[in-house]
């Protein structure tokens, strides 16, 4: 079982449109990175690496606020459609390797895994492949008016992408297990990640 951070250093720059914020943790029986991307209008990342001394099941979970009028969608097991009040939101889980494993084929995804008070959680999991030291993953959440989320697609291109409902790749991302890339596609600034 990991503990809380003991210790945290943050680090922000900027990417282009985008802000990367990076959080570095020790935690028990390791270290763990959260890279937090945002455009600050539609488009969000998490990229969480996580460097363990034994191996542990990792889970990472998303909390929604419970609205009355909340529909959710699993569009398939890397893809989820949320939309409440005319607003809609997209996840997608881009990437998962557990000690460079490929988990995309083997993970799956969890709706709902419970409900807390006025909030939904949502269990991505890596199923099969969710034992290891070296956890690495990569979700990206957009939000746009709930009749057009649905035309944000994720697609293997040059690196994984993300395209808008006038098919402008928006956001571009390069993972492999040693590190991240990201790319903004609008000014073609680069960052790594990792």
């Amino acid at each position: 079982m990991l503990a809380l951070p003991v210790k945290a250093l943050e680090k922000t720059k900027t990417c282009g449109s985008f802000s990367v914020t990076k959080t570095e943790y020790t935690v028990s029986g390791g270290r763990a990175t959260r890279v937090l991307v945002t455009d600050g209008q539609q488009i969000a990342l998490v990229v969480d690496r996580l460097s363990l001394a034994e191996p542990n099941s990792v889970y990472t979970t998303f909390f929604v606020p419970q609205e009355k009028d909340l529909t959710c969608n699993v569009a398939n097991r890397n893809r989820l459609v949320l939309r409440s009040a005319g607003r809609g939101a997209k996840f997608f889980r881009l990437w998962q390797a557990v000690d460079e494993t490929d988990g995309m084929d083997a993970a799956g995804l969890l709706l709902p895994d419970g409900f807390s008070e006025g909030a939904i959680r949502l269990a991505f999991y890596s199923g099969l492949y969710s034992f290891g030291r070296e956890h690495l993953t990569a979700f990206a959440l957009v939000e746009e008016q709930g009749d057009k989320v649905k035309d944000w697609h994720m697609e293997q291109g040059e690196g994984i992408e993300i395209t808008a409902p006038d098919k402008s790749c928006r956001l571009r991302l390069f993972v492999e297990q040693s590190g991240a890339i990201l790319v903004d596609p609008l000014t073609d600034d680069r960052i790594p990640l990792f």
